[in-house]
């Protein structure tokens, strides 16, 4: 069977057929590395010569000339150009030379992973899809590629840029139909492969592939704080979960799907394993927040969290649970830093005032609409840094930022970013803003208190005032209907043949398909508006935060925030 047989056989196959059965594919394929042996033109010329006829022959004379040609240069060229280099690395990691039609000439083997799944595959002049088809098979096949590990790492070169982005965009689509036939949810990491002299001297160093190498200087240009090395021992999909925590910008580096995070203890699960390490009830904690991100080679979560008293940092082995660091400080040291300015780290560093105002500026927002504000000075491997929270039209932000220069090392909500989510909360924003609008019959007192972006609201309506406590699973709700041209009954209460609380979260889990006991910060709170009854469910999961009014009486969703 010749090459392109083979070729096309292999393509049907996976094209037909999940990558679990791949073995069983390249078993009805002869193998392509017993391809039929060719006598070298030495030896033909010498059976050549034996011939009788051949002294005889005038077409031998030409037959000879052509073959002394041949020799000494003269002819087809036998060893092809590199067009394109196509990269691939999950933790094998092996590199595929195109000609210019896309050709397999050369297969480059980065580690003894990449000899298993090559095995006793021949791939010189296959097409490239092919290629991939068979390698990703066989990742999948051998237990590399997997619904824990799901990341892979594509990186490009080609003498045309058009031409580059072309390879990228059918090799990524080939990538992930492989994947989803098998079930598998990938994420595949895509980049420009420059192949760079500091990439080489890296990946030399590390013993690891210059695509990796690549991709562990773009973090280092983007974010000073990071280690080479450290990051070096990140696995492609640890490093795909740390791209995604930070929303870094990178140039000429995208990314289809979410890595993989099976492997990661649940931030509500440390969470809870912390609180309890430290000795803490629910009741004592005033706030906290946790972090997803690498330390010597680990992912660790980074969890704060404080009390009336104390404000504890501990760091955590993500996949482990293993508590690596603990610190504490008392709330008057922190809230007093001066003593920790006299680090030399700190000398040069810009005041919040002047931090702020590049900031604001980069972002192109109006200081006045700032609301929130919080900043938390630092250092990391010897580089200061601010982390800066604050609220802006209804939108959390928060970001790290140089504290020499203003440069800003991530931003939850750049939309040039790794992880930026498209679909923002305007109109959801919107809809909480005509809700709170008041009539212009109305005479209303308003006040307002906001912490950590939780909003209680006290309102006088109509010069009536409505104090209502309602018990929901012991959460206690100082609850106050605002109304709009509409005339409040002051004796309104939430109706007795309403949805329990209980129901709703059925309700809610069967629609949205989560498990709401993996939430944090889980509130419900009873509302009436225009007469209608209805539950504000307000939670934090995998990340995301939710906001969702559900009909009291029928279980309708009205607004949720993630849709």
């Amino acid at each position: 069977m010749k090459h392109k047989d083979v070729e096309q056989k292999i393509y049907e196959e996976f094209n037909q057929k999940k990558p679990e059965i791949f073995q069983s594919i390249l078993e009805q394929c002869p193998k392509m590395n017993e391809a039929k042996v060719r006598n070298s033109i030495w030896d033909r010329m010498r059976v050549l010569f034996h011939r009788r006829s051949f002294t005889y022959s005038f077409t031998a004379i030409v037959v000879f000339a052509v073959l002394f040609f041949a020799v000494i240069g003269v002819g087809p060229n036998q060893n092809p150009s590199v067009y394109s280099v196509v990269a691939i690395d999950v933790n094998p990691s092996l590199v595929l030379e195109l000609d210019e039609e896309d050709k397999v000439i050369n297969v480059i083997k980065n580690n003894e992973d990449a000899n298993i799944i090559i095995g006793d595959m021949d791939l010189i002049g296959v097409d490239s899809d092919v290629a991939i088809n068979a390698l990703i098979g066989s990742m999948v096949a051998n237990g590399y590629i997997s619904n824990f590990t799901n990341s892979i790492l594509l990186s490009v070169r080609s003498e045309d840029d058009l031409h580059k982005d072309e390879i990228i965009n059918k090799l990524t689509a080939i990538i992930n139909n492989i994947l989803s036939g098998s079930s598998i949810n990938g994420s595949v990491i895509t980049q420009t492969l420059n192949v760079e002299q500091d990439a080489e001297d890296l990946a030399e160093r590390l013993d690891i592939s210059e695509a990796k190498a690549e991709l562990v200087l773009r973090i280092i240009q983007i974010d000073s704080r990071m280690i080479v090395d450290d990051l070096a021992r990140l696995s492609i999909n640890d490093l795909n979960l740390l791209l995604e925590a930070k929303n870094y910008v990178l140039d000429d580096v995208k990314h289809t799907g979410n890595a993989s995070d099976l492997e990661i203890i649940s931030q509500a699960t440390i969470y809870e394993n912390i609180r309890t390490y430290l000795n803490l009830e629910e009741s004592d904690v005033v706030e906290y927040d946790l972090e997803l991100e690498q330390e010597d080679g680990l992912m660790v979560y980074e969890v704060e969290i404080v009390t009336i008293a104390f404000e504890y940092t501990v760091i955590v082995d993500a996949k482990q649970g293993t508590i690596l660091k603990t610190t504490s400080e008392a709330i008057d040291d922190a809230e007093d830093p001066s003593d920790d300015y006299d680090d030399p780290i700190y000398d040069n560093i810009l005041s919040e005032e002047e931090i702020l105002e590049l900031v604001l500026q980069e972002l192109g927002l109006t200081q006045s609409l700032v609301q929130d504000l919080d900043f938390d000075l630092d250092e990391e491997n010897g580089i200061a840094f601010y982390d800066i929270a604050f609220v802006y039209n209804g939108q959390e932000y928060e970001l790290s930022v140089n504290a020499e220069t203003g440069f800003i090392f991530s931003n939850s909500n750049d939309e040039d970013g790794y992880e930026y989510d498209d679909e923002e909360d305007e109109e959801e924003y919107d809809n909480e803003e005509e809700s709170d609008s008041l009539g212009e019959d109305s005479i209303v007192d308003e006040e307002v208190l906001v912490e950590d972006t939780k909003i209680d609201e006290e309102a006088l309506v109509e010069d009536t005032e409505i104090d209502e406590e309602v018990l929901v699973d012991d959460t206690e709700i100082d609850e106050e209907v605002l109304a709009e041209d509409v005339e409040m009954d002051e004796d309104a209460e939430f109706p007795e043949n309403a949805l329990t609380v209980e129901e709703i979260s059925i309700l809610l889990e069967e629609e949205l398909e989560i498990d709401l006991s993996l939430t944090v910060d889980l509130e419900f709170n009873q509302e009436i508006e225009s007469g209608v009854a209805y539950y504000q469910v307000g939670f934090y999961y995998d990340d995301q935060e939710y906001e969702i009014e559900v009909n009291a009486l029928s279980g309708e969703i009205y607004i949720n925030s993630q849709e």
